[in-house]
């Protein structure tokens, strides 16, 4: 499966420094956020570390274009890195009093055939948004869930809570750390996002999701997201990191979307348009609304669904 991906990091409105980072693979496969925290320059430390280390380390550990690669190989990779990083960061602040308690929240995807793993430990976050649904992957460690989970906070008052910011695990405070690993599905048309609480703190999850929605393009996403955050308030550095499973398939079947009844049309490739197979989110759209003005013109151009067709075209109406 292709996968488009793109990141960004903002300082925000209110903070000096940005303690944020974010690492990505090319092909979408492995992406690392990181939310640093500690006095001076130690979160930023903190949190670079974090991302080059686990970064490092997984793909040392693993062959992503291997095709035999299991679920059990990538959690165990995801766990080593995460642990060698946390153990790093710890001994480092303990060599330099002036990084002295610094720390970072870790959120890491990777994708192996059809499979998404999430590692995180603390407060940024992972969501997947399906044609269904717009779910939150990770459960925050932080005081603010722990007080969500006993009954004492409920989520519509908890944006609120003064303590909101405080993380209950984190890289690098103590030698070892228990990071949350977890495994779901991914289909065509899937987006991940990964983003610290800049964002989140700032945007109601059904804003991101219209967001993510939106006919622009994967970077051009990740522009709004922050721009949105920054509009309401930008109290703190900013991170998100987007990766969209490739739209357009040669052969997209009618199950990709089930419980719709599109029309459905074999596409014979036409000039000036980018090749279907490699399509992508922005492109797509393009395509469809080229396509749709060209087969309204010029009806020969489309033909009822059979096999060993170039694509299949669905348009909604």
């Amino acid at each position: 499966m292709n996968f488009e991906v793109a990141g960004a990091v903002d300082v925000g409105r209110r903070r000096s420094s940005n303690q944020d980072r974010i690492k990505v693979a090319a092909g979408g496969h492995l992406a690392v956020l990181a939310d640093g925290m500690g006095g001076h320059n130690a979160g930023e430390v903190a949190s670079e570390m974090a991302c080059e280390i686990v970064f490092k380390a997984v793909t040392e550990a693993v062959a992503f274009d291997d095709c035999g690669l299991t679920e059990p190989q990538v959690k165990s990779a995801l766990q080593a890195g995460i642990d060698l990083a946390n153990q790093s960061i710890f001994d480092m602040a303990g060599r330099d009093p002036s990084l002295f308690g610094m720390g970072t929240t870790l959120v890491v995807s990777a994708m192996v055939n059809k499979k998404l793993i999430i590692g995180h430990v603390g407060d940024s976050r992972a969501y997947i948004l399906t044609r269904a649904n717009f779910v939150r992957l990770t459960q925050d460690h932080s005081l603010r869930q722990e007080y969500i989970n006993r009954g004492v906070l409920i989520e519509a008052s908890a944006r609120s809570f003064s303590q909101k910011n405080v993380v209950t695990r984190a890289l690098g405070v103590s030698s070892t750390v228990t990071a949350d690993l977890m495994c779901t599905d991914i289909g065509p048309d899937d987006q991940i996002l990964l983003c610290s609480d800049g964002l989140t703190d700032m945007l109601e999850d059904m804003e991101i999701r219209e967001i993510l929605l939106a006919p622009i393009s994967t970077k051009g996403a990740c522009d709004q997201l922050i721009a949105r955050a920054n509009s309401n308030g930008g109290l703190d550095n900013i991170a998100v990191v987007l990766i969209r499973a490739a739209v357009w398939r040669t052969k997209m079947s009618e199950e990709v979307v089930e419980g719709r009844k599109p029309r459905r049309y074999i596409v014979k490739g036409y000039a000036g348009h980018p090749g279907w197979s490699g399509c992508t989110w922005a492109n797509s759209c393009v395509t469809l609304q080229a396509a749709e003005a060209l087969f309204a013109k010029k009806a020969s151009g489309m033909q009822a669904g059979t096999a060993n067709a170039d694509a299949i075209l669905l348009i909604d109406r």
